[in-house]
């Protein structure tokens, strides 16, 4: 009962509070919940196993084939009903934004007469070169120490079929590629080298407005040992390695991209582990640009750090979406990583700021940092993460039932065939500090949505729902701001120190909304659907608003009329919050309702007062007290009733 009351209330928050973007009167929002409670009791239908003891596995045949298909424990409601997803559907306006530039003094090359033979051409001097005509096996060879090449590709179709690149700069100062028309560049699979088109020991940068098709059938599509950069241009790449690779920088200013590779499709730095010394550190910087990225394994890696300013990436990832060894910041795009493996990952901190629309469906944690991950962006951050499954009789914990992988104590079902998480499936995981101050942030995950040492939330719109719990820190968690919606959760923060000093919160958990033995409330507005454990800690409350709904039985939410109020503050700060509900009304505190103890705090005190009052015997709710009492409870004035029996006399 207490698990399906959850999930039903679950819906209620979904529709009702989730759009609220500031705090809101507490008698407005209570009576709010109070109507939906009735309309959508009798609709709820769905069984969440995320945090199922096994009872209510559905008596079917267990389907104990070996490699399950991986699974996904549904949730009720879906997080991306709250969150405006719309952004990632927008038309993609970045195009080829490349430059053509004229160039006196060219000398044109026609390529056709390389087809028969296989030699190639070779360039010893500076200067421009337009490369036009057809070659089945053609090469395009620069050895021009310390000069500048510019090479205008011109309805170029160039395939070499012996053991070196296509196009292969091996010294000079730098190379220009320009693109004109339409132009193909492919190599063999005997090629020796890194690429098809590989420009070592010189800078390369690419521009036009043409289009390049790139087969890289050894390796990379384009590499360049020092720093590429790509200003424009149309890129059609599938490489068996890597599609663009600057190893010691890449950056993309504009363009547009197509890229199908078996290992990363952008890639810089290097790292070779039996010569660490040697290590190269890169970087990939993009500015602009269109770029569709479909790789076996990783979509960006960098051993250094990324940083996208602009445009409209699309990445599908056999690995991770994004791996790096320094930061990876995003300032202003639109991303979509669909990733087997994590959708962010990094050595150092994950920075989303700006103006920056983030979306991750993983098999892994959607943001896995080293170090931080901090969050302000004016724009949207979408988190999936789904788990994966793989049968292990020793540690096992699920169950495959119709399709569903459920949650169980193995030693209560030891018939069972039993599964364990592939990948850890955590939305944003960290060793250091998560920090969200801004944006519209939507986390729907297998495992914690937010698991970290330090968590603080000053600002924004966050949405979760997750089949673990929302927020674990090893330290403490702080909300200062913004406004929180937790559809649904095992836990809801779980720290040893959880403060609330603004902000509006709403939990719905299956277990603890708070779990911490030190919780304290300075100020905001907190709805809680769950209990707050503080153990034999304190659930402290100097300000701010807390309203405690009941899913053990029927909520008790108060409409206006309704004589249940009580005007009081609490003077000793020190709670253990267990049990049904009571409601207090303050002077100093809008209005509060408070989950109080079945066993109460020796410092436990309430104060009442109203200008008008009647000594006599009240009663007030403080639910089913084992052997507890309240010490001090010192009446000056007020109006009380009850949902239970316990009289208490007021002098």
């Amino acid at each position: 009962m207490k698990k399906i009351l959850a999930l039903i209330l679950t819906l209620i928050i979904a529709v009702t509070l989730i759009s609220c973007d500031k705090d809101t009167p507490t008698e407005t929002n209570t009576d709010t919940s109070t109507d939906t409670q009735t309309q959508t009791t009798d609709t709820q239908t769905d069984t969440d196993t995320a945090t199922d003891t096994g009872t209510d596995i559905p008596d079917v045949p267990v389907d104990n084939k070996k490699d399950p298909t991986a699974g996904r424990i549904e949730h009720s409601v879906n997080v991306d009903q709250a969150i405006n997803l719309g952004v990632f559907d927008a038309e993609d306006i970045f195009g080829n934004e490349g430059t053509s530039k004229q160039y006196s003094n060219v000398t044109d090359i026609d390529v056709s007469h390389l087809a028969s033979g296989g030699n190639p051409y070779k360039i010893s001097s500076g200067g421009c070169y337009r490369l036009t005509g057809k070659s089945n096996n053609g090469q395009i060879y620069v050895n021009a120490s310390g000069q500048d090449i510019v090479l205008i590709l011109d309805n170029l179709s160039l395939i070499y079929k012996g053991n070196e690149p296509a196009i292969f700069a091996e010294k000079c100062n730098s190379v220009t590629i320009i693109l004109v028309n339409e132009n193909t560049v492919a190599d063999s699979s005997t090629n020796l080298k890194k690429g098809a088109i590989y420009v070592k020991s010189c800078g390369l940068t690419l521009d036009g407005t043409g289009t390049l098709n790139v087969t890289g059938n050894f390796k990379s599509g384009i590499f360049n040992t020092k720093e590429l950069v790509i200003n424009g241009g149309q890129y059609n790449i599938n490489a068996k390695y890597h599609g663009i690779y600057g190893e010691q920088k890449l950056t993309i200013n504009g363009g547009k991209f197509n890229i199908t590779s078996e290992k990363s499709g952008l890639k810089s730095g290097d790292y070779d582990e039996t010569a660490p010394l040697e290590a190269v550190v890169g970087s990939v910087v993009i500015n602009s640009g269109s770029i569709t990225i479909d790789a076996t394994t990783n979509g960006i890696s960098s051993y250094g750090g990324v940083e996208i300013n602009g445009g409209r990436i699309a990445i599908k990832a056999s690995s991770d979406g994004i791996d790096a060894t320094e930061n990876v910041t995003l300032n202003k795009a639109t991303i979509i990583i669909d990733a087997k493996g994590d959708g962010i990952k990094t050595d150092k901190e994950v920075l989303i700021d700006g103006d920056a629309n983030v979306k991750i469906n993983s098999e892994g944690d959607g943001i896995d940092a080293t170090v931080n991950v901090h969050m302000s962006t004016g724009g949207v951050v979408y988190i999936k993460t789904t788990a994966s499954y793989a049968e292990d009789a020793t540690l096992g914990s699920y169950v495959l039932v119709n399709g569903v992988y459920y949650k169980v104590d193995p030693a209560d079902y030891p018939e069972m065939t039993m599964y364990s998480v592939v990948n850890s499936c955590k939305g944003i995981k960290t060793d250091g500090k998560i920090t969200i101050n801004g944006g519209s942030i939507g986390i729907d995950s297998a495992e914690d949505a937010l698991k970290a040492n330090e968590i603080v939330i000053l600002g924004g719109k966050v949405v979760v729902s997750t089949n673990e719990d929302c927020a674990d820190a090893v330290t403490s968690i702080a909300v200062s701001g913004g406004n929180i919606d937790v559809l649904n959760a095992n836990k809801g923060l779980k720290a040893p120190a959880v403060t609330i000093d603004g902000g509006r919160m709403s939990i719905v958990t299956i277990s603890d909304a708070i779990d911490s033995p030190a919780v304290t409330v300075n100020g905001g507005t907190l709805y809680l659907f769950e209990n707050v454990d503080a153990g034999e800690g304190s659930f402290t409350i100097n300000g701010g608003t807390v309203i405690s709904i009941s899913t053990e039985n029927e909520p008790y939410l108060p409409t206006d009329g309704d004589q249940r109020f009580f005007f009081a503050k609490i003077e000793e700060k020190e709670l253990y919050v267990y049990g049904n509900y009571v409601q207090i009304w303050g002077d100093a505190m809008d209005s509060i309702i408070l989950k109080l103890p079945k066993k109460y705090s020796p410092k436990l005190s309430i104060v009442v007062s109203s200008e008008d009052v009647v000594p006599g015997a009240y009663q007030i709710d403080v639910g089913t007290c084992e052997g507890g009492k309240i010490n001090s409870l010192e009446c000056i004035g007020g109006i009380f009733t009850s949902l239970s029996s316990h009289p208490v006399e007021l002098q």
